[in-house]
């Protein structure tokens, strides 16, 4: 069969239009909503705060004397963790143009062949075709899914705001437990120090022949059970040291960060201000589940769409070749219209019913959320009054009283007044009463720490992580 090459000839004005038609949509730009571009404006202003240029921005200088606030906000700037859920808001806020773009043109090339193959190919060939399509959903459909994943990136924001805030609630625990073993390392040794000085005074009444050997065999006794205590601690504080450096969001391939030396706590009349209204107001769970609600009614809306038919548009040009017309300049316009026909109610009815369903669903959980906010907040208010109280009576009244019975017992204990026994247990007293002391400390601050995380950041977040200006 020989092959020859094709005598077409495109009418002008089909090659003018369809060129003309490819020149213009290649550069097709939508529209975009009201709701993206206030998203797309909250973007570029976390973002250059956040990520500027898509980089880290300037981070605190640690060092072992740097406040709480430089820690939570290098936390916040560096951990991987938020910046992964920045960067799935930042996705979120690109899939509103997907959703509220029109579909791609569809554009099309047949030929008319007529004759059989035997034929020359030129002969064979009655008409070139050429068209483009494109579908066009119902009314109001590119809305919804605009306004739907609107709301989606709403959520998002949310989620980014409440990991930050998580995190640097780790990080404040961490900040508190390094205070905490630290606390303990210091005591153990202080109390080792003394049961020391008293072993060796056992010691020297025993050789005196002032006491029985069983008060040297006791005091050693205690010795080991510090010593050991001891070694725990240190052990457990470079545990602490590794959860504390991946708090800040450090890599073990990276130099540890410093440990504070130095550490802030806050002040006992400003423990408990917040209230429940400004929970349930700010609560960065409470808007996550809020923006939930908005994104079930906007998942509704589209199902309800789902009733509306779309449309295909479109036109196709026939350009006669000399073996199909004996005028070969004559073109055939045909348009093109097509309407879907939504006739599965069914499916629609399931649609709309399911969409429903988890709306009514956010809702549920937005109030249980609620009621467990209401409890987490009077449990922690409470915990933090105790604290408070525990550690006031600890400091004025409990502990320095215990440092003058020490004192006095080992006093007794040089003059035959007060036993071996006595001295010691009075010693492992003060040393329980110091350390829960520090417990009582950390575990406030934690609770603290809890009730600001309730509170979106408690005014702090704001500099680390700003939510943007535009109202959405």
């Amino acid at each position: 069969m020989k092959f020859t090459r094709f005598p077409l000839t495109w009418p002008a004005t089909v090659t003018m239009i369809l060129s003309g038609v490819l020149l213009i949509l290649s550069g097709c730009r939508g529209v975009p909503t009201k709701g993206e571009k206030l998203a797309r404006q909250q973007k570029e202003e976390v973002a250059s705060a956040f990520r500027p240029g898509g980089q880290l921005p300037t981070l605190p200088t640690l060092s072992p004397t740097s406040s709480l606030d430089d820690f939570l906000r290098y936390s916040v700037l560096r951990h991987p963790r938020v910046e992964a859920s920045y960067y799935e808001w930042a996705a979120s806020i690109e899939r509103i143009s997907v959703a509220r773009s029109l579909p791609d043109p569809v554009f099309t090339v047949g030929l008319d062949v007529q004759k059989g193959l035997e034929e020359d190919v030129a002969s064979m060939v009655m008409a070139l075709m050429g068209g483009v399509m494109t579908e066009l959903p119902g009314p109001g459909k590119l809305r919804a899914r605009a306004d739907l994943q609107t709301e989606e990136s709403k959520s998002r924001f949310a989620q980014f705001q409440q990991a930050s805030i998580e995190t640097a609630l780790g990080a404040r625990i961490a900040y508190y437990d390094l205070f905490l073993v630290q606390k303990r390392i210091a005591v153990t040794k202080r109390n080792l120090s003394l049961v020391r000085d008293i072993e060796e005074s056992a010691r020297r009444r025993s050789e005196a022949g002032l006491s029985d050997l069983q008060d040297v065999l006791q005091a050693e006794s205690d010795v080991a059970r510090l010593e050991n205590d001891l070694a725990n601690l240190k052990d457990q504080q470079v545990a602490l040291t590794a959860a504390w450096k991946s708090a800040l969001g450090i890599a073990p391939s990276e130099s540890d960060p410093p440990i504070p030396q130095t550490f802030q706590f806050t002040a006992t009349d400003g423990a408990s201000t917040a209230t429940l209204a400004q929970i349930l107001q700010e609560n960065p769970r409470l808007r996550v589940m809020q923006a939930e609600i908005s994104r079930a009614e906007a998942e509704i809306a589209v199902a309800y769409k789902s009733r509306v038919p779309d449309f295909t548009l479109g036109i196709e040009a026939e350009a006669p070749t000399t073996a199909g017309s004996r005028n070969p300049r004559d073109t055939i316009w045909k348009p093109r219209l097509g309407v879907t026909a939504p006739i599965w109610r069914d499916r629609i009815a399931a649609e709309i019913a399911d969409a429903e369903a988890m709306g009514m669903a956010a809702r549920a959980n937005y109030s249980a959320e609620q009621l467990e906010l209401a409890r987490e907040f009077a449990l922690n208010g409470f915990g933090i009054r105790e604290a408070s109280r525990n550690l006031e009576v600890l400091r004025n009244r409990i502990l320095p009283r215990q440092h003058d019975i020490v004192e006095l017992a080992q006093r007794g204990y040089q003059g035959d007044v007060t036993t071996f026994f006595e001295l010691i247990g009075q010693q492992r007293r003060l040393i329980e009463l110091e350390l829960l002391e520090a417990e009582s400390v950390a575990a406030r601050e934690r609770m603290i720490g809890e009730l600001n995380l309730a509170l979106a950041g408690h005014g702090w977040l704001e500099t680390a992580v700003p939510t943007g200006g535009a109202t959405r």
